[in-house]
């Protein structure tokens, strides 16, 4: 795909894989995987041997951002009303429904909790007003074709930003679980991959003169189980590490990509935790006086 900004492109076609390494950009997620896990990256980006994430989880929170974001795509939705999802009548309801998301009653409770928890909060629903949704955006980004897919994208003269929504469970009031959160899926590095890659293009095509830079990445977070939403925006630290991150994974692909996408296995030095060794200390002098 060419360098730059696409409202129409579908998310199917966004997240389609091309097989040609000339035409391939990466994604926030590949970044993510690539940084996690390189042979997993490998076996489901390159190799496609492996599937990518699936479940219900996952479905309820497309659901979710489909609600405010792409209402058009409700009806590629269905939802299953059995009590288990297998038997004759599971096995039926998947075949009359074939294409389709399949979600279950408490998995729909779970959404529509997300859904009504959002419309309740005066900072989420400020953000989502007047701003463009599910907008596409290609172009390089530290030598890397790379692509990004906005939920939420405002600009503007006076103030531009972009924003997420999350779902999650639990209090999402309490910024210490926000924040474990943040960390363990590396969401501050799609932050960080996503207001570099936007103020980059509105640099290079000479925007800025129209539009803000992008200073605020905001996430809505909605939980699923207790009817309570919050906002948060990534500070200049939350940005700043994330970018060490989008960065490192370039890097990482940028090797493995070199060496035709082979990883060869190395010998590691491996060592215990320092909290191990001072917490033995006490114990070995003691042996020595002995």
């Amino acid at each position: 795909m060419k360098s730059g900004i696409y409202k129409k492109i579908s998310n199917e076609e966004y997240h389609r894989v091309s097989n040609s390494e000339n035409e391939r950009s990466y994604s926030s997620s590949q970044l993510k995987t690539m940084l996690q896990n390189p042979e997993a990256f490998i076996d489901q980006y390159i190799h496609k041997t492996v599937p990518g994430p699936t479940g219900e989880a996952l479905d309820i929170g497309n659901y979710y951002h489909a609600h405010f974001l792409e209402p058009h795509a409700l009806n590629e939705y269905a939802v299953f009303k059995g009590k288990q999802r297998r038997g004759i009548e599971w096995i039926n309801f998947k075949a009359e429904n074939e294409g389709k998301t399949i979600l279950t009653l408490k998995g729909l409770a779970e959404a529509n909790i997300c859904i009504k928890a959002t419309q309740a909060s005066p900072y989420a629903m400020d953000t989502l007003k007047g701003a463009m949704y599910e907008v596409s955006l290609y172009d390089i980004l530290e030598g890397l074709p790379c692509k990004v897919r906005f939920d939420i994208l405002f600009l503007s003269q006076k103030l531009s930003y972009i924003a997420d929504l999350k779902s999650t469970r639990g209090d999402v009031k309490d910024p210490k679980k926000i924040k474990k959160t943040i960390r363990e899926r590396d969401y501050d590095l799609s932050a960080a991959q996503y207001v570099d890659m936007m103020n980059n293009y509105l640099t290079r095509k000479n925007l800025l003169t129209k539009y803000a830079p992008i200073t605020q990445f905001r996430w809505p977070f909605a939980s699923k189980d207790q009817k309570i939403c919050r906002e948060y925006v990534a500070d200049k630290a939350m940005l700043e590490l994330g970018r060490y991150k989008y960065k490192r994974a370039i890097a990482l692909i940028k090797k493995h990509r070199a060496n035709n996408w082979t990883i060869k296995e190395e010998r590691t030095s491996i060592g215990p935790e320092g909290w191990e060794l001072q917490a033995w200390k006490p114990e070995v002098k003691k042996e020595k006086k002995k």
